[in-house]
């Protein structure tokens, strides 16, 4: 994947062909792009391309990045035996200038950038940040965590009584808000740690290599805290709607029979027995 691009700067894509049969390889003739920004449109200007044997790099100007987001693109080789080959490219325009989301701002970006301010600061990948940056072959970003947003949600309305049926469109962000990105932050660790269940595990000989295995029980660990976390605020969510109402009690005053009642009968019988009268 390629590395992060600000907006309205140069992005650079490298792709490369690789054979698994050495005797079968063919050679690339001529290479073409598509381009999808995050909007979904195509980019119409024309990527410039430099291909030396089967690797190819192209560039596209910065005046044509223009949206933040996730951009994917496709480079398409044609092989001089006739057949074509396609390697996926993906990278994030960001804009490093971008107003930071405020507290009071009850906005779905607020919720994704407090989720996502909770992790950009792992270490594990290459350049920092999460895993899932160097190894998928999708993108792990900021961007991603918004469709993690209907699985914090469902949890949300279904875990505890009573069910509710709140969406990105009616939850109660500004009262709330605090608790989503909780959802959403859990979600988030559930996807880290399916990435870290395949592992190699190198044997045969000595060498030296970035152990990972035991990733997935430390985020274990992590989780069990976040969804602690998160089921507290559920609770607190949710005992608004079970409809409990107003409380109320009865003080019984000095001519109470309440309290003219002997202390050991309001303990033995029903607190509302009749007062002793001496015939």
């Amino acid at each position: 994947m390629a590395d992060k691009v600000f907006i309205e700067d140069s992005a650079v894509l490298e792709a490369s062909i690789d054979f698994d049969d050495p005797e079968a390889a063919a050679n690339a003739v001529d290479v073409n792009w598509s381009v999808v920004k995050p909007d979904g449109s195509s980019l119409a200007s024309t990527v410039t391309t430099i291909l030396t044997g089967n690797d190819v790099t192209g560039v596209i100007s910065g005046t044509d990045i223009d949206q933040v987001g996730l951009w994917r693109a496709r480079a398409r080789f044609d092989l001089d035996d006739g057949t074509t080959r396609s390697v996926l490219i993906s990278f994030e325009v960001v804009d490093p200038l971008a107003p930071i989301a405020q507290p009071g701002d009850n906005t779905l970006d607020w919720v994704v950038d407090h989720a996502w301010m909770k992790l950009e600061d792992l270490f594990d990948s290459e350049l920092g940040g999460p895993y899932l940056d160097d190894r998928t072959m999708k993108n792990f970003s900021r961007d991603k965590l918004l469709q993690f947003v209907p699985d914090a949600l469902y949890v949300i309305n279904n875990d505890s009584q009573p069910t509710t049926t709140f969406d990105e469109t009616n939850f109660p962000l500004q009262q709330h808000k605090a608790l989503l990105a909780q959802g959403v932050l859990v979600e988030a660790i559930y996807q880290l740690m399916r990435s870290y269940v395949e592992q190699p595990n190198p044997v045969g000989q000595a060498i030296t290599y970035f152990d990972r295995r035991d990733y997935l029980q430390r985020w274990q660990s992590v989780l069990t805290l976040e969804e602690q976390k998160l089921q507290k605020l559920i609770d607190i969510f949710k005992l608004q709607y079970l409809g409990f109402g107003s409380s109320a009690i009865l003080i019984g005053g000095y001519a109470s029979s309440l309290v003219r009642t002997p202390a050991a009968y309001r303990t033995r019988y029903p607190r509302y027995v009749m007062p002793y009268r001496a015939i």
